[in-house]
């Protein structure tokens, strides 16, 4: 791997840390995985995702959060489309 391509690795690699720490954060308030099946049947997790990314004060940290509620709605529809919720 070229030292450029490592470089970008390594912030990419930064920023999902950083997502990663944001669900745990998340998952520690309540928003577990089984909160997630049972309140979003209608994608609210989708619309809360939104709101993060459109508020108008938008930052390094509201995109941070909605990419961590991004993730938490990946996750809820592959549980859902293995039957799993």
């Amino acid at each position: 791997m070229c030292s450029k391509c490592k470089e970008h690795c390594n912030g990419v690699t930064d920023w999902l840390e950083a997502i990663a720490d944001e669900r745990e954060r998340q998952i520690k308030k309540g928003w577990t995985p089984d909160h997630d099946d049972k309140v979003n049947k209608d994608g609210y997790l989708t619309e809360m995702a939104c709101y993060f990314v459109e508020t108008p004060e938008e930052n390094t940290k509201h995109l941070v959060k909605a990419a961590a509620v991004i993730v938490a709605e990946l996750e809820r529809r592959e549980r859902a489309e293995n039957g799993n919720s």
